[in-house]
C-alpha cells in the first residue's frame, strides 16, 4: 500500500487488531487541522501491551519519513513538507508517542546526515533511523565505515538510539543482525 495511511478507512482497526503497529508517514496528515487528529492522538496514547520484562510498553511507532534537510526534503516530497513534518514530530513528542525520523541515506546526502542528528534528531529527542536509498549506487566501504562511526559517535555524544537499519551495522556493533537468512 502507498500514500497516506491516515486516509485509510481500516487503519483504525488495524491498529486495534495488531499487538505492535508502526505507520508510516510524511506527517501532513498530523500536521493538519483535521478534527481526526486529536482522535488519533488519544487512540495512539492508549495503544500498549507487556513486555517480554512483563511490563508496560507501548506498541505504537509513528516512522516520519523525511529525505535529509528541508532543502532535500522539499525537492523530492513537495514544497512545505519538511515543516510539516517537523510540525507532526512536535505534535508526537508532546503527547508522549514514539516516532522516529526515516530517513535513506545516498552518497549525496552523507554531508546533512551529522547536520540532522545535531540540529534536528538530538535536540527533539527523536531517533533518526537511517536505511540505504534504492536504485542508487552503494556507498563505498570508506563511505559506508565513515557513516558507521558518525552513528556511533552521535550516539555516545547525545545518549541517543539513531541508528543505520542494516544487518552489517548492527554487527559492526556486535550484536546479532535481525535478518534471520
Amino acid at each position: 500500500m502507498g500514500g497516506e495511511p491516515f486516509l485509510y478507512p481500516f487503519l483504525e482497526d488495524a491498529v486495534e487488531l495488531f499487538k505492535k503497529v508502526t505507520i508510516t508517514t510524511n506527517g501532513l496528515f498530523l500536521a493538519s487541522d483535521s478534527p481526526r487528529v486529536s482522535r488519533w492522538i488519544e487512540l495512539f496514547k492508549t495503544k500498549k501491551g507487556t513486555g517480554k520484562d512483563g511490563k508496560e510498553e507501548k506498541t505504537l511507532s509513528i516512522q516520519l519519513s523525511i529525505e535529509g534537510n528541508q532543502i532535500e526534503t522539499d525537492a523530492v516530497r513537495g514544497q512545505g513538507v519538511w515543516n510539516k513534518v517537523m510540525d507532526a514530530a512536535k505534535l508526537l513528542k508532546k503527547n508522549r508517542i514514539s516516532c522516529y525520523f526515516r530517513c535513506t541515506y545516498h552518497e549525496g546526502n552523507l554531508p546533512t546526515i551529522p547536520w540532522l542528528i545535531d540540529n534536528i534528531a538530538h535536540p527533539l529527542d527523536i531517533p533518526l533511523v537511517l536505511f540505504p536509498q534504492i536504485g542508487v549506487s552503494p556507498l563505498t566501504a570508506d563511505q559506508q565505515i565513515w557513516l558507521f562511526n558518525l552513528i556511533i559517535e552521535k550516539n555516545t555524544k547525545y545518549k541517543s538510539h539513531n541508528l543505520i537499519d542494516q544487518p552489517h551495522f548492527m554487527q559492526w556493533l556486535g550484536e546479532k543482525g535481525r535478518c534471520g537468512a
